[in-house]
């Protein structure tokens, strides 16, 4: 059997201390609860949060019922359900509750598929344990996180393993990823960036010479040249009269998920703390 216990396991042995907790809570209520059925007296119930544990009283003589809402990020689950807006509970309702927060990095790749980015939002990912709250009627849920209790940790081998994962694999820049991770900059930095394709051009001629026959009718003495109307253009022997552009062949692109990458491993492997025998 392993030595370790998941987080998952922790938090079902959370859970069950809650509920024991509210059973005891609510044997503990007994007696008074008797006294007040017998005197009539009109008790509400109350709702409180006392280490880490939800504890619910039911109200007596018609009192008021306890209710509970959930602030961000804290997600709250009554009977099995996501609640979104303050309801109603008792002692017998199954409260649970979760965490959604952010991821502790992102690979985020362009639309043009040719730039991977990184993008670190925590160093560390803490344990959450709920905020104490005396009892009252209406409990509005929060939580805090515990820095003592540390469940996650970034490291490079956790990022190398997603870009793997996403066939990132163009022009990849360890150094920039292990720069991050040391000294985080919470913005999205580029960690690989492929090839933009090369339009290709077609062959041209340039003309140096007019090309317009000019139809222009003069008068001489009197009368209209019909005969020497047109203006032909011309050129004379070593004039240069045009110039030929040859075509330009296109490249092909590459983006950040088509080509292996190639990368020194010698750095590789200083990075990941490892000897390299040469």
């Amino acid at each position: 059997m392993s030595d370790f216990i998941s987080e998952q396991e922790v938090l079902k042995l959370m859970k069950k201390l809650d509920q024991d907790s509210q059973e005891s809570e609510s044997e503990r209520m007994g007696s008074s609860s008797v006294r007040g059925i017998n005197n009539g007296q009109v008790v509400d119930g109350y709702i409180r949060v006392e280490h880490g544990k939800i504890i619910v009283v039911n109200p007596l003589n018609g009192g008021k019922v306890p209710t509970i809402e959930a602030h961000s990020p804290v997600i709250l689950f009554v009977d099995g359900q996501e609640i979104h807006k303050r309801i109603k509970v008792s002692s017998e309702s199954v409260i649970e509750w979760k965490i959604e927060e952010k991821p502790l990095f992102e690979i985020e790749v362009s639309e043009d598929k040719l730039t991977a980015y990184l993008i670190v939002h925590r160093p560390q990912r803490y344990a959450w344990v709920l905020s104490d709250n005396t009892s009252t009627l209406d409990l509005t849920l929060t939580a805090k996180e515990d820095s003592a209790i540390i469940l996650e940790t970034l490291n490079l081998q956790d990022i190398l393993a997603v870009v793997e994962n996403m066939n990132i694999k163009m022009n990849l820049d360890v150094a920039v990823i292990q720069t991050e991770i040391i000294q985080p900059t919470y913005r999205p930095v580029t960690i690989a960036r492929g090839k933009a394709p090369v339009q290709g051009q077609d062959a041209r001629l340039d003309i140096f010479f007019s090309e317009n026959i000019e139809n222009i009718f003069t008068e001489v003495r009197g009368f209209v040249d019909f005969k020497n109307h047109l203006n032909i253009p011309s050129v004379k022997s070593g004039d240069v009269i045009a110039k030929k552009t040859p075509p330009v062949d296109g490249q092909a692109g590459m983006t950040s998920l088509e080509i292996y990458y190639f990368l020194n491993l010698f750095t590789i492997f200083a990075l990941l703390g490892k000897k390299v025998l040469k």
